[in-house]
């Protein structure tokens, strides 16, 4: 495989609030492909020319307000099938992958920088979107569908007294397939949901600094994360892991030179049951994450 680009960026400012961002690339790729054990000896060859633009705006509208617009176009090369049906699947290669990305956002400073928002709204479309599935004959392969992806997320600190930080997110995702492949029954459905894809998720946590008079310091945190239900294959329906909740929390102690430090954390602490991946090869099989886990760790500069 090779693959060149050539691209720049330049920047406009119509006042001293207000600056455009414009943005270009051009990118080629060439792929040559030679079978092995499957349809042995078969080769293809393909190459993908693409062009890709990005245009934006900001605006400082104060100190402590900016607010900003954005549209890019995403581009992935075309891929071959791992394991394809026939002759012909095993020399022809998938569509390259497309995505139109709208995004608007703003991040606002309050009480003189105590606490700050970030709010982003987005909207994506996904034009043959490349996602491995199972196929008909039971192995992994690969198919392309068009999707759209939308939502919200919401990011916040605050340092409200000296020594304490807290910190807090929020997201929100709808995605939708609105044209899904035929052949399979592994396949994503019409209006199914991306994998790994929850529709609300937050999490909020802190760290709590406490001096020890002569620069050292320790630390205290913990933070508190929640995942709403979510596909964890196609279709949905079939494929559909509830939702869960983690704790993780730390102790850590760093002196005042700052070379070195130690610390003691403990990730699940609720010892949530959830997996992170299921597959179908030689059976059905969930893939669990780690139970409650403690780790101590030294860290030094060198």
């Amino acid at each position: 495989m090779s693959s060149y680009a050539a691209y720049g960026e330049a920047n406009y400012s119509f006042t001293n609030w207000l600056t455009a961002t414009v943005g270009a690339r051009v990118t080629h790729d060439s792929k040559r492909m030679t079978r092995i054990n499957v349809f042995d000896g078969l080769v293809a060859t393909d190459s993908w020319t693409k062009f890709t633009p990005k245009v934006g705006l900001k605006a400082q509208v104060n100190p402590n307000l900016m607010a900003y617009a954005t549209y890019s176009k995403g581009y992935k090369a075309g891929i071959y099938a791992p394991f394809p049906g026939n002759a012909d699947a095993a020399i022809t290669a998938l569509p390259p992958e497309n995505v139109d990305a709208f995004e608007i956002g703003a991040k606002i400073d309050w009480f003189g920088g105590k606490l700050r928002t970030n709010l982003a709204l987005f909207h994506n479309k996904y034009k043959d979107l490349q996602i491995g599935v199972l196929t008909s004959g039971g192995a992994t392969g690969a198919v392309s569908a068009d999707e759209r992806a939308q939502g919200a997320e919401l990011e916040i600190t605050a340092s409200p007294i000296r020594n304490v930080f807290i910190y807090g997110s929020f997201a929100y995702l709808d995605t939708k397939f609105t044209r899904v492949p035929l052949g399979s029954a592994s396949y994503p459905a019409l209006g199914d949901e991306q994998r790994f894809s929850p529709t609300t998720s937050f999490k909020i946590g802190g760290d709590y600094d406490i001096p020890l008079g002569n620069g050292d310091k320790i630390t205290i945190g913990a933070n508190y994360s929640w995942y709403d239900e979510q596909a964890q294959g196609f279709p949905n329906v079939r494929n559909m892991m509830g939702s869960y909740d983690l704790i993780d929390a730390r102790i850590a102690y760093k002196p005042e030179n700052g070379h070195w430090g130690v610390e003691l954390a403990g990730k699940n602490l609720g010892d949530t049951r959830y997996w992170t991946y299921q597959s179908y090869l030689a059976g059905y099989a969930r893939y669990y994450a780690l139970g409650r886990t403690w780790s101590l760790r030294f860290k030094f500069d060198i």
